[in-house]
């Protein structure tokens, strides 16, 4: 676990052995630091300071050493995470504390428009898009077959990459996508699937119908984007 900030249940969190690495502390000194946290949290005239914008929570969890064993430790959020390094000092330190704020807040502006509405629809259009290009896309392979393809089943990885590249997306950030970055996406999908349907209409070669989506696609780069780079 690498990241010093990540989302779990929907909030984003970091551990007691990340904040023990990065401030270069002992992990069992930051442990026993958590555990009076805790007790102090929970005495009365602190609870009643605590509401729904500050709420330090500490989950505890476990992690494997470097010979196999479980050992302990917690996972904080960002209210957590102030109040176990709230009295470290030092330039140093400082610099971590501002590099983590930076962190937690960029986590909390992805999740909140992973979550947004609008994302959320955008998504879903984007579903349907998908469907109707992977259907062309199994017709094509068919197609492909009768005119003597060997690898036309691999079309699917190859559009798909096709539509991933234009957008600047890996085959597994698609779920990650910005609204802007699924919207496009939906653009170059349906613009992939009417240029499929029309060339197999036109009984075109497979690679052909490949080279009409690449040279669209690179007009459509040059006008959308203003980029004059080709798609190899």
């Amino acid at each position: 676990m690498n990241e010093l900030v990540f989302i779990q249940n929907d909030q984003p969190i970091t551990t007691s052995l990340k904040i023990a690495e990065v401030f270069e502390k002992r992990h069992d000194h930051i442990l026993e630091k958590i555990e009076i946290l805790k007790t102090e949290l929970t005495t009365p005239e602190n609870m009643g300071v605590l509401n729904e914008n500050y709420n330090p929570q500490f989950f505890k969890s476990n992690y494997q050493n470097s010979q196999g064993k479980s050992q302990p430790m917690y996972l904080l959020n960002r209210d957590a995470f102030m109040e176990v390094v709230g009295n470290l000092n030092g330039a140093k330190a400082r610099q971590f504390k501002r590099k983590y704020f930076a962190t937690f807040n960029e986590m909390e502006k992805k999740l909140q428009e992973f979550n947004d509405p609008l994302r959320i629809a955008t998504r879903y259009q984007g579903k349907l898009t998908r469907l109707k290009e992977t259907d062309i896309i199994k017709q094509l392979v068919a197609y492909a077959k009768i005119q003597g393809s060997k690898h036309a089943d691999k079309l699917y990885v190859v559009y798909t990459n096709l539509a991933n590249k234009i957008v600047g997306l890996k085959g597994g950030e698609r779920d990650n996508a910005t609204i802007k970055q699924l919207n496009t996406l939906d653009d170059v999908e349906s613009m992939i699937f009417h240029i499929i349907k029309r060339g197999m209409a036109q009984c075109k070669h497979y690679k052909e119908i490949y080279q009409d989506c690449k040279i669209r696609l690179n007009a459509f780069l040059e006008i959308t984007f203003g980029e004059q780079r080709l798609i190899a």
